[in-house]
């Protein structure tokens, strides 16, 4: 899964988070500890939350104690059973490096920092279409996907409606639930976001075991499936090591070129945040960064580390599926204009940060003239906005107040309607089915 010789990602990286870190990467890369990490951790996964959700499965009683702690701790269930005492001992501490207060307000950076806008122009490419290029993270999603009736080609499996669909809700399900772990209590336990995070661990548990039970029929030719051996177990701690840092990776983008007024001690606790909730999901403390130089060394280390032949048609499906998604059209239903206006915006985004190596390598079209001149125009205003804002407080205050509307209204009335429409698909009950 990974070449420490490649190059390919590198200006992508330096795009977004400037060459001194890249270049602290390139020698992170070619540490023998930080590449022995990663080959143990992309065997290692999280086998507290796969026990309890196995055992919920096995017996209801003992989701009865799970939502016990979550509400009110461990303590305030008698007689927990063993996987309850795991998976609790874990949630309810909190790595050396990191501290709850810093996590709480790198919660509260994180929802006034990346609006709707941010998340069209960096979010989405980022944590989209870059997250593509992971295998491990396209693979689970195309695993879980299966298709009905006769198997087809992978590469036309990428524009199939219903399963467009499908990974459209996904996605919906996880932009809200960022805005979930993100909110009001975020480094604190028992709050809504504290409940979340467990909620999205137990889920976890549950699509680990439907990766690994169904290796090769999932219906797709050329149908390779999930290889152990080379892709590592499903949902591993190195994958996740980098999931929420993508964001911080796109606000931190966003600081660069469009002049967003973040201290670096926000951009610390941002990090601290993302950390926490990667925490939250198993990760270990080999994974813990107290500072934003230090966890964009990391995240930056990975992605140069990748190599892009290998499931290089699973990635690149992928990515033409992502391409398909249209989410714009979904958030903004009533407004043909603004749809396109939007999804020119996201492929010009993807123009400007990656260069055409990686285009060429995962087949992602240029985006079109007026969309590139539609995306420097809406740069410039952003940048005069922002630059406005660091001197008037009251333009400040509208720019931070619309950025949290996005994660309190935006999204999970964008999500509810899909969900509604399509069906839930990150349900821990349907998967713990399929599954056994």
């Amino acid at each position: 899964r990974v070449t420490f010789d490649s190059d390919l990602f590198d200006p992508t990286l330096e795009h977004c988070l400037g060459p001194d870190i890249v270049a602290q990467a390139r020698k992170r890369k070619k540490d023998p500890g930080f590449q022995n990490l990663l080959d143990r951790c992309f065997r290692e996964a999280d086998e507290d939350g796969s026990a309890v959700a196995a055992r919920i499965v096995r017996d209801p009683e003992i989701k009865q104690q799970y939502d016990t702690a979550v509400r009110h701790g461990l303590a305030a269930v008698e007689d927990p059973a063993p996987e309850i005492r795991r998976f609790f001992e874990w949630s309810e501490s909190i790595p050396a490096a990191l501290d709850r207060d810093t996590v709480e307000f790198g919660g509260e950076v994180f929802r006034r920092s990346l609006g709707t806008l941010g998340l069209m122009l960096y979010g989405i490419p980022l944590g989209m279409t870059l997250q593509s290029t992971v295998q491990g993270v396209s693979v689970p999603l195309w695993t879980t996907s299966p298709s009905k009736g006769p198997a087809i080609p992978l590469h036309l499996a990428a524009t199939r409606p219903d399963l467009v669909r499908r990974n459209a809700v996904r996605y919906m399900e996880t932009l809200k639930w960022f805005g979930k772990v993100a909110g009001k209590g975020a480094g604190q336990l028992h709050s809504e976001a504290y409940a979340e995070n467990c909620r999205i661990r137990v889920i976890h548990g549950h699509v680990r075991p439907a990766v690994a039970a169904n290796p090769n029929g999932w219906n797709y030719s050329s149908g390779k499936g999930w290889d152990e051996n080379v892709l590592g177990t499903p949902l591993n701690h190195a994958d996740g090591s980098i999931v929420v840092l993508t964001l911080v990776a796109a606000i931190a983008a966003m600081r660069r070129h469009f002049g967003l007024d973040l201290s670096q001690r926000e951009m610390d606790a941002l990090t601290q945040w993302a950390c926490y909730v990667h925490h939250q999901q198993g990760v270990p403390g080999e994974f813990m960064f107290s500072t934003f130089d230090d966890a964009m060394t990391h995240f930056a280390a990975f992605f140069m580390s990748i190599d892009p032949h290998v499931y290089h048609m699973e990635c690149l499906s992928f990515i033409r599926s992502v391409q398909h998604m249209h989410l714009e059209r979904a958030m903004f239903g009533r407004s043909v204009v603004l749809q396109n206006a939007l999804d020119g915006l996201l492929r010009a985004s993807v123009d400007s940060m990656m260069d055409e190596r990686i285009r060429e390598t995962y087949d992602i079209p240029p985006a079109a003239g007026w969309s590139r001149l539609l995306y420097r125009l809406v740069r410039i205003g952003l940048v005069a906005a922002n630059t406005a804002g660091r001197h008037l407080p009251s333009i400040q205050r509208r720019l931070r107040a619309n950025a949290v509307r996005t994660w309190t209204h935006v999204f999970p009335r964008a999500e509810q309607s899909v969900r509604e429409y399509y069906g839930v698909v990150a349900d821990g009950t349907r998967l713990a089915n399929e599954t056994h």
